[in-house]
């Protein structure tokens, strides 16, 4: 109750001031809004209802004083009619017997920066606004407006660069409207970063690589490596079991870069070198019931009865080895072409042949041969 006395005391204010500048707006006979009944419709009819509304038993109205058409009398009437004493062509006051003359205006969705409305008719005599065709619901200007929505915002995700494309920058743009509210920008390309692959060394068996290169961070082949063909074996024979005249040997191959063990061969036994046949047993000349030949590498005889060889006579060589006083002899007589000894015979030491010689001071045993 305080706030409406305070209210109407203001306006009561207002109203007085205004009556002090305020002329008469029109004046026709008994026109609506003439609320004092004096054929015109000024400020005085504004504070004449705004006082019947206070105090309706000593101000009483004779004259229609629904001025905004709702049915009733009160306060916003008295509003009403001050609003149209000030400015008239914006608010009219119709009579009983208005028509309306109403523009449809569709509806328009509102966007995310701009405001909408709906549907609705507006009435050019009355200046007033409704919400169906045939003027009945009236509503407020401020009914039909619909806010703009606003943007949806939504972040664009970071784009990491690689070694050989760019990237981007986060970002936020509209879901509804895609208009991009925070641009992405662009993220330079990281470049390759060099690793040297080593050269791997071929072996017997296994190929090789020349050296390469590749980046670190993508893995990408910078430089390739090329195949480098296997070494294969290089085998060296060794003698592990020599041959002899009666037995074969045996020799083994191992490789000389990785020593490996390759195989082994056989190697064939050595022929014996045999002198010329003879006769055994003569020792004069080289006949006999049976033949002998000698190898003059290891003295291996042998038989044959075969004696149709060719046949020689010996031809014996002696070496002689003189016996001396302490030191036994010996001959061996030996042929020169078949190598057959003829006579072996030894010899004991000769001892010694004392003699003594006597001086005027000693005597001594001397051997005669070597003194």
């Amino acid at each position: 109750m305080k706030k409406r006395a305070l209210i109407i005391s203001l306006l009561t204010f207002v109203l007085l001031v205004y009556s002090l500048f305020c002329i008469t707006t029109y004046a026709k006979e008994n026109p609506k809004g003439d609320i004092n009944g004096d054929s015109v419709v000024d400020i005085n009819d504004a504070i004449y209802l705004l006082r019947h509304t206070m105090m309706p038993s000593r101000y009483p109205v004779s004259q229609p004083a629904d001025i905004d058409g709702t049915g009733d009398i009160s306060i916003e009437d008295a509003i009403y009619l001050l609003r149209h004493t000030m400015m008239p062509s914006r608010y009219p006051i119709m009579d009983d017997a208005h028509v309306h003359s109403l523009t449809h205006h569709s509806s328009v969705d509102p966007t995310c920066d701009n405001q909408g409305n709906i549907e609705y008719w507006y009435c050019d005599s009355c200046n007033k606004y409704y919400g169906d065709a045939e003027g009945n619901n009236e509503i407020s200007l401020e009914d039909t407006v619909l806010t703009a929505l606003g943007h949806t915002e939504v972040t664009d995700s970071a784009v990491s660069p690689t070694c050989t494309t760019t990237g981007l920058t986060a970002g936020k743009h509209c879901s509804r409207c895609n208009t991009v509210l925070v641009a992405q920008t662009t993220v330079s390309a990281l470049g390759h970063v060099e690793v040297t692959d080593s050269a791997v060394s071929p072996t017997c068996t296994t190929t090789g690589l020349t050296a390469g290169k590749h980046c670190s961070r993508c893995n990408r082949v910078l430089q390739a490596q090329d195949v480098v063909p296997a070494l294969g074996h290089s085998g060296e024979w060794y003698v592990v079991i020599e041959a002899t005249k009666d037995a074969e040997g045996t020799e083994s191959q191992f490789c000389t870069r990785c020593d490996k063990f390759l195989g082994n061969r056989t190697i064939p036994a050595s022929e014996h070198d045999f002198g010329e046949w003879c006769y055994v047993p003569t020792v004069t000349t080289c006949t006999g019931d049976y033949l002998i030949r000698v190898c003059s590498d290891c003295g291996y005889i042998e038989y044959s009865r075969d004696i149709s060889k060719d046949l020689h006579p010996h031809d014996f060589d002696a070496e002689i080895t003189t016996p001396t006083c302490t030191t036994s002899g010996r001959v061996v007589v030996t042929c020169k072409n078949c190598g057959i000894v003829g006579a072996d015979e030894a010899y004991s030491a000769w001892g010694h042949d004392i003699r003594y010689e006597i001086t005027t001071q000693t005597h001594e045993a001397i051997c005669k041969r070597v003194g």
